[in-house]
């Protein structure tokens, strides 16, 4: 799964790539259960978050360009 976020990181963008294949694996790899909207929340919200940083170390920090897609 990973690896095809990875690929569609041109067409997608590379900030959104990687944010769903953060919460995909995230997701995985969390014992908490999958049918409840509170875990649903506080995953997106870390992701949301773990996104901000690399945006800020990527963009404002290192000012690397990434691939830009579709939806960023």
């Amino acid at each position: 799964m990973a690896v095809y976020l990875f690929l569609a990181a041109e067409w997608l963008g590379f900030y959104t790539a990687r944010a769903a294949a953060f919460l995909t694996i995230y997701g995985l790899y969390d014992s908490n259960p999958h049918n409840t909207p509170s875990i649903w929340i506080k995953r997106l919200l870390i992701t949301i978050g773990f996104m901000s940083v690399m945006y800020c170390i990527f963009a404002l920090v290192l000012r690397v360009q990434t691939p830009r897609g579709l939806l960023v």
